[in-house]
C-alpha cells in the first residue's frame, strides 16, 4: 500500500462518513479496531458505527483530508497520518468545526486495507 492507496482509504473515510452511511464507514475497520477520539475509546465495528452515528446523527458535515503519509512497517501494515479539517453547516453558511491529525496504524484484512488503530487528535 503506497501514499495512493493511503489516500484512497481516507478518501472513502470521508465519503462515506460525510454520506452518513455508517455501516459502510465501519467497514473500513477491522473487526477489533480501536478509534480514540480524545479520551473517548471504543474498539470493534459494532462500537465504532454506533459512535459516529450517535455523534454526528443526521449533521450535515464534510471532511478534508490532506497530507496523507505512509509510512510502511511490513508489507501488510504501515503507519499513516494525515490532517484533517472538519466542517459543518449552520444555516446557509459552512463552518470549520474542528481541525487535526489523524494517526493510524492501517494492515491488510483479508486482503483489504482497514483501520487497526485510528487516533482523532485536535489542535
Amino acid at each position: 500500500m503506497g501514499g495512493s492507496a493511503a489516500a484512497s482509504l481516507f478518501a472513502r473515510y470521508a465519503r462515506l462518513a460525510d454520506d452518513h452511511d455508517y455501516e459502510g464507514w465501519s467497514d473500513l475497520f477491522c473487526p477489533d479496531a480501536l478509534f480514540a477520539f480524545g479520551s473517548e475509546e471504543v474498539r470493534g465495528r459494532e462500537e465504532i458505527r454506533q459512535w459516529l452515528a450517535d455523534r454526528f446523527g443526521a449533521l450535515t458535515a464534510f471532511h478534508s483530508i490532506v497530507n496523507v503519509h505512509a509510512v510502511p512497517e511490513t508489507a501488510d501494515r504501515m503507519a499513516v497520518s494525515a490532517d484533517f479539517a472538519f466542517h459543518r453547516r449552520e444555516g446557509a453558511s459552512w463552518v470549520l468545526a474542528m481541525v487535526g491529525r489523524y494517526e493510524d496504524v492501517v494492515v491488510r484484512d483479508d486482503g483489504v486495507w482497514r483501520f487497526l488503530e485510528h487516533r482523532i487528535v485536535v489542535r
